[in-house]
């Protein structure tokens, strides 16, 4: 359509710059509903070559845990399954994928009296099917405190705090595990106590080591609440001392989250911390939690709460409840392709009418995707909603790029010192890296395989270091796609 008068004309050309200057969030779908039973809350996300699994807690009536699947990196979403049985209800649920297991985990109450209170968990192959409630038998737990699972191929582990105090006088934080997907389980384990309630326990497998992280009044100390972490490098079987990760007498350390790095088994922890609505603290570890590099402040405005964060290469994001944008709340952002030295500035992720609340981020195959609860209308009870942020992947073929590629994607992406590849290649071949022109650049070698991972560096054929910007890499095969564009950031 073509500009009337000169004023036309400006006005395009102003839109198109504005839009030219967007910020990240221009890559973000827009929010979409994917519950609609209202009373749904707490959820969690996990993404693997674009299946997307999700579990959360429904409040209402009788409370259950219930869980969705997408098979399509969240274009379109299957009917969702109610996994406790009739006469119990389940709350504080917990999500953990590895191999071809999904496994979530809950505390489970009967309805009527006398009422029992325990460990409970479900497991399902790539989410097809669901196994009847498992109950781990558990001494001295009622189900009002925290509680945290996850799994490594056949073992899984279980953290929990118990109802009542010990020997000590103190609340006992709790261990304990199976080797063989439930079969047999170990004795309970105490590693640490606490004078009070706890506001977040999470379990994690990274790499070699087992983490548990939580936020309490720590024992002895018995001042304010602080963020802590134990390691254990030999799953589960001994553990570390107690480390202290937040700054001690720093306000209210609470509502702790984490992301294991799997390229390089880095763990990152963060934390909100200076009150609530608080910051976000963070901080890494990347030699299995023996030492921990400093504290990261990623926000100062005092204005976050229920933080969540992903870790992939160099890249770190983190998204929180934020308090700051609206009379309501909603969800903030923002990203560091360094490690967490440096951070964009924060982006408003939601614009509902209601309470946006609980993000989780889970990233797969360049996209990141992210879950939380909303009371927005029409509803009037909290939904499960889920959006995801698009990459640009690709550019106009240029006739000097070969043609007949198969699978590829990278991350991180941005990067600013090595870029992981991963490829699925059916007949063969090599990973070709092209410049902004369409330049040949660098051939990485693939070996022939199926499918794997190749690391570029970031250098071109005769080893030097190329200069900062984009570039496009395409991996040969048998298939047409369109370059993956990659940014490199000094």
């Amino acid at each position: 359509m073509k500009a009337k008068n000169q004023n036309t004309a400006c006005t395009l050309c102003l839109l198109v710059l504005m839009a030219l200057c967007l910020p990240a969030r221009a890559g973000w779908t827009e929010d979409m509903r994917i519950t609609d039973r209202g009373h749904e809350i707490y959820p969690q996300i996990i993404a693997r070559n674009d299946t997307l699994h999700v579990g959360w807690q429904q409040m209402a009536n009788i409370q259950q845990i219930s869980y969705i699947r997408s098979r399509d990196g969240g274009y379109t979403w299957e009917g969702l399954i109610d996994l406790v049985e009739n006469g119990h209800s389940g709350s504080r649920s917990d999500i953990s994928l590895s191999n071809e297991h999904v496994i979530v985990g809950w505390k489970d109450r009967t309805i009527d009296y006398p009422y029992f209170i325990n460990l409970s968990y479900s497991v399902s192959t790539h989410g097809d099917s669901w196994s009847n409630p498992e109950y781990i038998y558990s001494n001295g737990y009622d189900g009002s405190m925290a509680f945290a699972i996850t799994h490594s191929s056949d073992s899984i582990y279980v953290t929990y705090l118990a109802d009542s105090s010990d020997s000590t006088g103190y609340l006992p934080i709790i261990f304990l595990y199976s080797p063989d997907l439930g079969q047999t389980w170990s004795e309970d384990y105490t590693f640490t106590h606490t004078s009070e309630g706890i506001n977040g326990l999470l379990i994690k497998k990274c790499g070699g080591s087992l983490y548990i992280v939580w936020t309490a009044v720590p024992y002895p100390e018995l001042a304010g609440y602080e963020a802590m972490a134990v390691v254990s490098h030999d799953g589960g079987e001994s553990w570390s001392d107690r480390i202290m990760l937040s700054v001690y007498g720093l306000p209210y350390a609470q509502l702790p989250c984490l992301a294991c790095n799997e390229s390089t088994d880095e763990l990152a922890v963060g934390w909100m911390d200076n009150n609530y609505p608080g910051d976000l603290f963070l901080r890494i570890t990347a030699d299995g939690g023996d030492t921990w590099e400093p504290e990261i402040h990623v926000t100062d405005h005092n204005a976050i709460s229920r933080p969540n964060i992903e870790f992939v290469g160099d890249t770190l994001w983190a998204t929180w409840v934020d308090r700051s944008f609206a009379e309501t709340w909603q969800l903030g952002f923002s990203k560091s392709i360094d490690r967490g030295l440096s951070w964009n500035p924060i982006e408003r992720l939601t614009y509902s009418e209601g309470y946006a609340n609980r993000p989780w981020l889970s990233y797969d195959n360049g996209r990141l995707h992210l879950v939380w609860d909303d009371d927005r209308p029409p509803h009037g009870g909290d939904e499960i909603y889920y959006k995801r942020w698009e990459p640009e992947t690709g550019i106009d073929e240029n006739n000097s790029i070969p043609n007949n590629y198969q699978y590829l994607s990278s991350y991180p992406n941005p990067f600013n010192s090595t870029a992981l590849l991963s490829y699925s290649n059916v007949e063969g071949g090599d990973i070709y890296i092209y410049n902004i022109i369409g330049k040949l650049i660098r051939k990485l070698d693939c070996g022939g395989g199926k499918e794997g991972k190749i690391i570029w560096d970031a250098t071109d054929n005769s080893g030097k270091d190329v200069s900062s910007g984009v570039y496009f890499a395409k991996v040969k095969g048998s298939n047409t796609i369109k370059p993956l564009k990659l940014i490199y950031l000094k």
